[in-house]
């Protein structure tokens, strides 16, 4: 962004946020475009992300689980893990079938309740919380797939029907 989309978006005054963005740049959080005067994402950005993944390690706990769904199957599965509103792909594992269909590329981030994955984070949120970020999502369905708010509602009953028939079968979450 330029600085003065910066200073539109944040509604704060244009010397404040040079000097914010200044001080970003300085520290390495942000680089400047020398050509387009963009503001762009600095290296200290991926470092924080760096520092952040040994905690967690999800997809590397899943490895393995993975790795055996996809050989069971042949198909490629994949991990999507919830981070705020939207779902992003972490990992996947390819199955033996010789068509592939590969839908998502690790590190790529939808709101939840596009696609499987996060359909199902949805699913087994509390229903206000899922109302809340399917509301929060509505303009955005139609714009990246076939789905509206509507739909995405519709198929969170589904699968909070299927759930409960899951339980009732004996099946433990």
């Amino acid at each position: 962004m330029r600085l003065g989309d910066i200073t539109a978006a944040s509604g704060l005054p244009s010397s404040t946020c040079f000097r914010m963005l200044n001080r970003l740049e300085s520290e390495g959080v942000l680089e400047r475009n020398a050509v387009t005067r963009n503001y762009l994402l600095g290296p200290l950005i991926y470092e924080l992300g760096l520092l952040a993944q040994p905690r967690f390690q999800l997809a590397q706990r899943c490895e393995n689980t993975l790795t055996a769904m996809a050989e069971l199957t042949q198909d490629t599965v994949y991990l999507s893990e919830r981070r705020g509103n939207e779902a992003v792909c972490s990992a996947r594992a390819l199955g033996d079938f010789p068509i592939k269909a590969l839908t998502l590329k690790v590190g790529v981030r939808r709101p939840l309740g596009v696609g499987a994955g996060g359909l199902a984070i949805l699913c087994a949120l509390p229903r206000s919380e899922a109302a809340d970020i399917i509301e929060s999502h509505a303009e955005r369905y139609p714009k990246l797939s076939s789905l509206t708010a509507q739909r995405v509602r519709a198929q969170i009953l589904r699968g909070s029907e299927s759930c409960s028939a899951l339980g009732a079968w004996g099946f433990s979450s």
